[in-house]
């Protein structure tokens, strides 16, 4: 049986078709809802316990959006994540899929992404201290980029890394902040525009809110990523949140839903895709 890959209303959406066994989407989605009972068990209680619950789901949310992409179980699948920093993407994922490497520039938080899969009792987690823009691995089944774009300043150099290591029929996820939003929250407190002005305004405006001593954020616009994603022979859809959590979230979604205009203005774009069938 064939479905076509999963689109939202009037969103543009994905031209090829990708097998949906419906045993293993049943298989999955048990999968999926099983491990979550039993992580909140070893995560303690109280407002930590609910943090990481919360990103549990998001981890899951993540998954469900990808699927229909993908010709295999998930338990199956090559997890490759990248900016993985503490694991709170990589550790839940390693609950569902066959394995997961995770690659972070920041050595202290690897080392407690691993101290935190050893606490888990998970063997089929690896965390790498480096750079995801200099990695060679060969490919992996699923590549998950989870708001990392916007802190690499040559953005093609980390959307090349996701198509170079995607299988054939691999499927990734992207999350990253939208340069025309107008409130930049990478601070602690919102900074209005900044992120709409030339550079060396940004590093002024910075110094002036004493934030440091450079605007070291990149967001990037939806026509500028469209292209890279083009460039490098990836296919696209923008999928809203599954389960949004805020009012800002779910005003978001109904606008995209109503429109898909309302895109170029998003906070954050979420896109899920494959290679090209001329890529594989």
């Amino acid at each position: 049986m064939e479905s076509p890959a999963f689109s939202l209303g009037p969103e543009r959406h994905l031209i090829t078709k990708v097998p949906l066994l419906i045993p293993r989407l049943k298989q999955d989605r048990d999968r999926l809802g099983g491990g979550w009972g039993s992580i909140s068990a070893s995560w303690g209680s109280g407002q930590i316990e609910r943090r990481r619950i919360t990103r549990s789901q998001y981890v899951e949310d993540m998954l469900f959006l990808l699927y229909p992409e993908l010709k295999k179980p998930l338990r199956e699948c090559r997890l490759l994540d990248l900016g993985s920093g503490l694991g709170t993407n990589a550790i839940p994922a390693a609950k569902i899929v066959r394995s997961v490497f995770g690659i972070d520039t920041n050595a202290p938080h690897v080392n407690r992404a691993r101290e935190w899969a050893e606490r888990e009792g998970l063997d089929n987690v690896t965390f790498r201290v480096g750079s995801a823009t200099d990695l060679d691995l060969g490919p992996f089944d699923i590549v998950l980029c989870d708001y990392l774009l916007e802190h690499v300043e040559d953005p093609n150099s980390l959307i090349s890394v996701i198509a170079r290591h995607l299988e054939p029929h691999g499927a990734y996820f992207l999350s990253t902040n939208n340069k025309w939003w107008p409130l930049e929250g990478h601070y602690g407190l919102p900074i209005p525009l900044i992120s709409w002005l030339p550079r060396a305004w940004a590093n002024r405006y910075v110094r002036l809110m004493r934030f440091g001593t450079e605007y070291s954020v990149y967001p990037i616009s939806w026509n500028r990523l469209e292209e890279l994603l083009e460039r490098n022979e990836l296919t696209w859809s923008l999928k809203p949140p599954t389960r949004p959590y805020t009012a800002a979230q779910k005003v978001g979604k109904r606008l995209v839903q109503i429109s898909p205009a309302f895109w170029k203005i998003a906070n954050v774009f979420q896109v899920v895709g494959r290679r090209k069938e001329s890529a594989k």
